[in-house]
């Protein structure tokens, strides 16, 4: 069922959407999180190397802040 992603397709299309994905994530696997990504054309696509699926683990904490950081001079500019 590709609700979610048809849902996301029609009401998050313009907007700035970053999406950090941890590889060892069994949650959300990096397939799911890379489709959302290719139905988002204003998204960025991230994938933290080493880590699982929470944003207590110091390399999503890290990307999170670096998204927000670049959404921010964006918006800025």
């Amino acid at each position: 069922n590709n609700f979610l992603l048809e849902q996301a397709k029609m009401k998050l299309q313009d907007i700035p959407v970053s999406i950090i994905n941890g590889r060892y994530d069994v949650i959300c696997p990096s397939a799911t999180a890379y489709a959302l990504h290719k139905a988002l054309p204003n998204s960025r696509f991230i994938i933290a190397p080493t880590s699982g699926h929470s944003t207590s683990e110091t390399e999503i904490s890290k990307a999170i802040i670096s998204e927000l950081l670049y959404q921010h001079r964006l918006y800025l500019s």
